[in-house]
């Protein structure tokens, strides 16, 4: 890496922390924030903002999240330059790129990707139901799980590598078999392409088409990710 690069700060997801480390140079700083502010977008910005602004000197910084439910916009860069890739989530990322991503859901459509990440916080169809059962019973925890994956016809098991794939096919199964057996969901396996998270983590590719730089005294918009 370059010196330039050996500057630059890292704000991420925690779900793309395994992407993201392999890049770092010791003692690069690099915060990756809890998966749950997925669950909670309107946090999101906040929590970004709070890190942000605790930066001691004006620096660029990477931020390791898409627009993801719109919880990156109302960021304000203040003195430092923001990076963004402009995807909508993780899984653009993780699959090399927004139009890899945008041809995955064209060829199948009603696609549900379960991530490392929903796997590690039990936020996926099955988890959800269970918690749901616990806390009203099974009649409504079958139509409110009905209404929100009923539409799916795709579960697609999303992962960084065949490593990762071998380590996340067994703690996946029983939700596939839950999909598959409620709404015989079909079931395929995805391996990212690293390609995304390499272009991210080089300060020279920060102009390239896919990604957003907000400058000092800028804000992050829902228009620069829709542009």
């Amino acid at each position: 890496m370059s010196a330039e690069s050996q500057t630059m700060t890292v704000f991420g997801c925690r779900m793309l922390e395994p992407l993201l480390a392999p890049y770092l140079e010791p003692e690069q700083p690099a915060v990756f924030l809890d998966y749950g502010l997925h669950e909670r977008p309107s946090e999101m910005a906040p929590a970004l903002q709070e890190r942000l602004d605790s930066l001691p000197e004006p620096t660029t910084v990477v931020i390791g999240y898409g627009l993801c439910g719109n919880g990156v916009v109302g960021l304000a860069a203040g003195r430092h330059t923001l990076v963004l890739p402009k995807v909508h989530d993780c899984v653009a990322m993780v699959m090399g790129s927004h139009a890899a991503y945008a041809e995955d859901f064209r060829s199948n459509p009603g696609t549900y990707y379960l991530t490392r990440g929903w796997l590690d916080i039990g936020e996926d169809p099955l988890h959800e139901y269970q918690r749901i059962v616990e806390r009203r019973g099974v009649e409504f925890a079958e139509r409110v799980i009905d209404s929100l994956y009923g539409n799916y016809h795709r579960l697609c098991l999303l992962a960084f590598s065949a490593e990762d794939m071998e380590e996340l096919r067994p703690r996946a199964s029983a939700v596939v078999e839950f999909c598959r057996d409620r709404w015989n969901l079909s079931y395929d396996e995805v391996i990212g392409d690293p390609s995304f998270i390499e272009s991210l983590m080089n300060p020279s590719r920060h102009t390239e088409p896919g990604y957003l730089v907000v400058p000092p005294g800028g804000e992050v918009t829902q228009e620069m990710f829709l542009e």
